[in-house]
């Protein structure tokens, strides 16, 4: 079959190449959707590197600029002075009156007069504002008993002191002293520091200020006083092996004294004198340094009547002390007494013991001119013994 014999729908239209070609129907459809898909994905991409591309070059330049730590050695902290602190101020010892008191390196101290045996002070001072603590007793700081405190168990060197005295409290709300409730006309006023849970140590500490003084300064006194403390004072050991012993055969018991003391006067059956009708038995011994005596033991035997206790006792035969007494129970040569002791002048304390053994009622007692004789008659009364 010829070309020409075709029909006109199975002939094959000749192509010129001038004329452009046309898509059919079909193809122009699709183009559009192409179009827009790939604009579609262009979009999300450039909006995912814009959104994620800062955030990792914000995260990169954290680590970079975050420096490796080093190691570095604990110190421990130094803690900060506060301004209520003591811990640079100076510090008085004092040696033959057993006490230190703590002071600011901007006050003075005078101690000149601190360590004589009687009337001794010691005055620590700034400008118009002054502290004085006295010592009207050879014994140095002693101890006061005021109307309301309990005299039960006193320590050594305790006496009575009149007054009501109001309270005061540092800033930590701890009791650091006593002061007087009004100052007098002068704005002296004495100060009394605590001692243990009941009683005060004296001497007084006097106060003084001007008329229109800064309360800022009388606290700075307050402190000073609270740093107070007096050390406690221990009988020394002493050897009585060459001693010489007084002895009552009648009763049996002893004691025993040194070079310097003299047997002043006994009572009782065994020696020739007439005993006082309260005593059965006795002995009186004066230490002498020259022609005058500084210390005195003096031991009185007397009836128990029967009884077994002794604050029974001292009770039933009307023996307490007055008031100025402050009272102690201890244990002495292996019973309970009743220990009390009393100013008897401003260079003078006397204790007085009251003890039960063997049916009888014993009262020892003694004192001296200052500390050094008293501690002599202290240990006269250690070498005491009653079998």
């Amino acid at each position: 079959m010829i070309a020409s014999e075709l029909s006109p729908a199975e002939q094959t239209p000749e192509l010129n190449p001038q004329q452009p070609l046309v898509p059919s129907p079909h193809q122009t459809q699709k183009w559009p959707f192409i179009t827009l898909s790939a604009l579609l994905v262009v979009a999300t991409s450039a909006a995912a590197y814009f959104y994620f591309f800062p955030r990792q070059i914000t995260q990169t330049n954290t680590v970079l600029a975050t420096p490796t730590p080093t190691p570095v050695a604990f110190v421990t902290p130094t803690p900060a002075a506060t301004p209520n602190s003591t811990t640079s101020w100076e510090t008085y010892l004092s040696e033959t009156k057993n006490y230190l008191i703590k002071y600011p390196p901007t006050w003075n101290i005078d101690t000149s007069k601190a360590e004589l045996d009687l009337d001794a002070r010691l005055t620590i001072f700034k400008n118009e504002y002054k502290i004085t603590i006295l010592w009207p007793s050879a014994f140095g700081p002693g101890i006061c008993v005021f109307d309301d405190q309990d005299r039960t168990n006193a320590p050594d060197m305790a006496s009575y002191c009149e007054g009501k005295y109001k309270q005061f409290l540092s800033n930590n709300d701890q009791e650091t002293h006593r002061r007087l409730v009004s100052p007098n006309k002068y704005l002296e006023w004495p100060v009394y520091t605590l001692y243990n849970e009941h009683f005060t140590t004296a001497p007084p500490i006097k106060y003084q200020a001007p008329v229109n003084y800064d309360p800022e300064q009388i606290e700075i006194m307050d402190q000073i006083i609270s740093t107070y403390q007096v050390n406690e004072q221990t009988s020394p050991s002493v050897d009585a092996t060459n001693w010489q012993t007084y002895t009552d055969q009648y009763f049996n018991y002893q004691i025993k004294y040194d070079d310097g003391w003299k047997l002043r006067k006994t009572y009782g059956p065994d020696v020739d004198k007439l005993a006082p009708t309260d005593i059965v038995s006795g002995v009186d011994l004066h230490f002498y340094e020259g022609d005058y005596f500084h210390a005195n033991v003096g031991i009185n035997l007397l009836e128990s009547k029967g009884e077994k206790d002794i604050n029974n006792w001292i009770t039933k035969y009307d023996l307490n002390y007055p008031k100025e007494a402050a009272v102690k129970q201890v244990s002495f040569n292996g019973v309970d007494a009743n220990e009390y002791t009393y100013q008897t002048g401003n260079s003078r304390v006397s204790k007085v013991l009251y003890f039960i053994k063997n049916d009888y009622a014993y009262k020892i007692w003694f004192w001296g001119d200052n500390q050094d004789y008293f501690n002599k008659t202290k240990s006269l009364v250690e070498t005491f013994l009653a079998e």
